[in-house]
């Protein structure tokens, strides 16, 4: 199994939460119309709220892979050039990164490392908002679980490393060129081991 496939097990209350927003835009700018079965306008509202989701998920799938061929040095979608600018200016200069490392810990598990180098491991995670809100996130604990297997994988995996510094890349989806990185302490991380 994956990592993310064994975390996904695990309650997620703020991804919850923004569901549950999203149901309530949904709902309260899809009125019912008058000859419209409940169970028919839920239907709607259930639908838009899904396009929704996947729509932002398209879109950091879409910020995602132009950071990663930034960082591979190869051409990107200009359209992602302020959200490619943000991330190198939060990102650890002077690092030989990989991008998208699979590795497989001893125990069975295995994971994608979304950027790695020697000295860091990085996951990405698009969000809705501007700096601001971006620099007021935090991590949860799930963050913390999905970085120490990873790190477990890759020290196991590569006996040239022996400490990676791990944390949680923001890129906004909303406001091109917001971006925070927020590293993940030691404590946490072995909580989450």
């Amino acid at each position: 199994y994956g990592v993310t496939t064994i975390c996904g097990c695990a309650d997620k209350p703020q991804l919850t939460l923004w569901k549950q927003r999203q149901a309530i835009m949904a709902a309260l700018t899809l009125p019912r119309s008058i000859h419209e079965t409940e169970r028919d306008w839920m239907a709607r509202v259930e639908i838009d709220m899904a396009s929704t989701a996947a729509a932002a998920a398209q879109e950091g799938t879409r910020i995602h892979a132009a950071v990663q061929s930034r960082i591979e040095g190869k051409p990107w979608d200009p359209a992602y050039d302020e959200h490619v600018k943000g991330v190198m200016r939060v990102f650890p200069a002077g690092e030989e990164w990989e991008a998208e490392r699979t590795v497989v810990h001893y125990t069975g598990y295995g994971t994608k490392a979304d950027l790695s180098s020697h000295r860091y491991l990085i996951d990405f995670k698009s969000k809705d908002g501007d700096q601001e809100t971006l620099d007021g996130l935090t991590t949860y604990d799930e963050h913390a679980m999905q970085l120490a297997a990873t790190r477990e994988a890759i020290l196991h995996t590569d006996s040239s490393t022996r400490e990676i510094e791990c944390g949680i890349l923001y890129v906004s989806r909303t406001h091109p060129g917001a971006a925070s990185l927020r590293w993940v302490g030691d404590g946490d991380l072995f909580r989450g081991w």
